[in-house]
């Protein structure tokens, strides 16, 4: 019997997906090729970080064997509609994914375009927030469109040439069991400036009307176990990065557990600095911003959305503007830099 993978059969396959003949028994494994769309401006424009989603899943590939390649458009641009020039790269994969924000969908869209025509054989697989949010719109740019979260379902996308349309990604329920990001998988190697992601979470308990979070990974949490988070940092302080962004999309929201984790970076004595995103209440646990402060928090990233109190409450992100002041004074009494994050266009 043929050794299944992933839910094909291995040796089943008289082609690879660029046309390629493959022996009698051989099981092709493919090139595949992530791409972050740029856009004009985003919030995290200036820091240029890699999103953790095509490093996690272009991470599980290459343990699987496959050869991944990860493309930032923003650093490294991949194409140009004017000069009718595409990387050449994209033309010799046998797979291309795209991980789409609303802000980065229209180039996408037309990276995707362009590939196809000049590719036809290559599959072409979208994901991220906007298509989870507009699968129907995605799918016309697309051979299969991932709603939601990629880890249980990247493999058969990618070895399973017929599973094509729009599917739904299985929720992730163990953060642990997959493999630690590997960031040498990234077309462009330097990481201004030298500061690496790291996601311990996901998932948000609030339903804030303006957020992609509840959509695209649920409002159940989920935690990596903090050894497993131990462990990826003391990798990226061997990688010689200098600081950190913690991804989480609210990096206390289980206070106990982030104490539980700032305590083992300060026992381990982490020689390193980072930022994370959160919400005010952050600023109510004393202990927590003592031990935020000893563990070399240097910035936080902090959800005010607005200074108006009936566009907070249209938010519904349960929050005043007392603690909004109150947040700001007390990080900056434990030396944390505060980083205000607003929502533009409610404002009256």
């Amino acid at each position: 019997m043929p050794e299944k993978i992933s839910g094909i059969e291995k040796g089943s396959r008289k082609e690879s997906l660029r046309g390629e003949a493959l022996e009698q028994g051989e099981y092709f494994m493919a090139k595949v090729a992530f791409i972050e769309p740029s856009c004009s401006f985003n919030s995290y424009g200036y820091f240029r970080f890699p999103l953790m989603g095509t490093i996690c899943l272009g991470t599980i590939l290459k343990e699987a064997g496959h050869e991944v390649m990860v493309f930032r458009d923003s650093v490294q641009s991949v194409y140009d509609k004017s000069k009718g020039w595409l990387h050449e790269a994209l033309t010799k994969v046998d797979v291309v994914c795209l991980s789409l924000m609303t802000s980065t969908a229209e180039r996408g869209y037309l990276i995707a375009d362009a590939i196809k025509k000049v590719a036809p054989k290559i599959k072409i697989i979208i994901g991220g927030p906007h298509p989870t949010y507009m699968s129907e719109e995605a799918i016309n740019h697309a051979d299969l469109v991932v709603k939601g979260e990629g880890e249980e379902i990247i493999l058969d996308a990618v070895e399973n040439e017929n599973l094509t349309g729009i599917v739904e990604g299985p929720s992730v329920s163990d953060l642990t069991k997959y493999p630690i990001p590997d960031l040498s998988i990234l077309t462009e190697k330097k990481l201004p400036p030298r500061q690496a992601p790291i996601s311990t979470s996901r998932g948000c308990p609030y339903d804030c009307i303006f957020c992609t979070v509840s959509a695209t990974f649920g409002r159940k949490c989920r935690f990596r176990e903090v050894g497993h988070v131990i462990e990826e940092i003391e990798k990226r302080i061997s990688e010689e990065f200098k600081k950190l962004f913690f991804y989480d999309d609210n990096f206390a929201i289980n206070k106990e557990r982030t104490k539980q984790l700032l305590r083992e970076m300060i026992r381990k004595n982490l020689k390193i600095s980072w930022s994370a995103e959160s919400r005010t209440d952050i600023a109510k646990d004393k202990e927590l911003l003592e031990l935020m402060s000893k563990a070399n928090c240097s910035t936080m990233f902090i959800g005010f959305e607005s200074v108006n109190p009936e566009t907070l409450s249209v938010y519904n992100k349960k929050q005043s503007l007392d603690d909004i002041k109150n947040c700001i004074k007390l990080l900056h009494d434990h030396g944390i830099k505060v980083h205000g994050m607003f929502v533009l266009g409610s404002d009256a």
